[in-house]
């Protein structure tokens, strides 16, 4: 891997966990699923945040799967199989653990003294299922390292479909998540991550270089306005489902993000992100409850108007992140080892 490769994805990763908090920002009244019409009154406030949190941000995860992927098999050797295994039980499973069990221990401190902790969308945190917490926990972002480890356990199959049939495993789970096509419970991997996870694998093993125009950028961002425009004005191209937008946005904005990478790798704004990289993993298991923490206290404080809301979700994310960012700092240097530990060595 060349350096500028590395730096690309270092910082392509900290951008889609920036992305992730602009998602987890969204203070909406009731919960909208990014494929459905708006069920609500559309304003200034409600636009602007599902045009970037459903549109712009909808990338982050499959940015993740798809670079987690290329950073996995990259190096793959399936005689060296079982010392992945070992590697990423230090980098997936240990820090899995140890993130759930930090979240629950801390929500359970915080409703036990503070009141307001209570109406957290955890509920009453004693009341969590064992299998809720493995699964999912309190600190629900952990859900993508979850995948992560069933993704990696099936590494030989992935590694034999992709070296013994080329492109037809990638091309099978693209035509599986993109056509939403019902599948049974025990498939329930096989979609949006397990697509772009393959993609990744099969860039790696296969060394393809990927050659993106510019015009993907324009048309990542026409597709985000009509989208957002369907979600408000459901009879806007009454033939063309939501869900056939959102998963098009998802691929061109894939694409559009690593070609704007290429087009300012050399300012001053990407050497400035640079310095901030070491701590992506970090900031992406500490921010969840924090980030809800913070709009839970805004809106006690404020009360909830659109202007609130508003103002909520620009700022909180940029709060989440600085904080994120300097706890981070501060335990590197303060103590690294347990740092080490929470982090899986990164």
């Amino acid at each position: 891997m060349t350096d500028y490769l590395s730096k690309k994805i270092k910082i392509l990763s900290f951008t889609a966990i920036c992305f992730v908090f602009l998602q987890h920002a969204i203070n909406f009244t009731g919960y909208i699923d990014p494929n459905s019409v708006f069920a609500g009154r559309a304003t200034i406030n409600t636009i602007i945040q599902y045009s970037i949190g459903y549109g712009v941000a909808r990338i982050a995860v499959p940015l993740f799967f798809l670079l987690s992927a290329y950073l996995f098999y990259i190096s793959f050797d399936i005689s060296r199989l079982f010392a992945k295994y070992a590697s990423r039980v230090r980098t997936l499973l240990i820090p899995y653990i140890l993130w759930n069990v930090l979240s629950i221990l801390g929500v359970m401190l915080l409703q036990r003294f503070f009141p307001i902790a209570n109406n957290l969308y955890t509920g009453t945190i004693t009341e969590f299922s064992i299998r809720t917490m493995w699964q999912h926990g309190v600190s629900f972002q952990l859900w993508f390292l979850y995948d992560l480890m069933l993704y990696t356990l099936l590494a030989p199959v992935i590694y034999v479909a992709i070296r013994h049939t080329a492109f037809v495993l990638p091309v099978l789970a693209f035509v599986l998540w993109f056509a939403g096509l019902p599948l049974p419970p025990y498939l329930a991997l096989v979609g949006r991550g397990a697509c772009f996870y393959v993609f990744g694998a099969y860039i790696a093993m296969r060394g393809k270089t990927v050659s993106i125009p510019s015009f993907t950028i324009l048309l990542w961002i026409v597709i985000i306005i009509i989208k957002t425009g369907k979600a408000f004005f459901p009879g806007l191209l009454p033939t063309v489902p939501i869900a056939f937008l959102d998963s098009t946005a998802i691929v061109f904005g894939v694409c559009a993000i690593w070609k704007l990478y290429d087009i300012y790798a050399s300012s001053a704004g990407m050497s400035w992100i640079m310095q901030w990289t070491p701590y992506t993993f970090f900031v992406y298991a500490f921010h969840e409850p924090f980030l809800e923490l913070l709009k839970l206290a805004l809106f006690t404080a404020i009360g909830v108007s659109q202007m609130s809301m508003f103002v909520g979700y620009i700022s909180i994310p940029v709060v989440t992140c600085i904080l994120s960012m300097l706890t981070a700092r501060m335990m590197k240097y303060g103590v690294p080892k347990i740092y080490s530990l929470l982090t899986g060595g990164r």
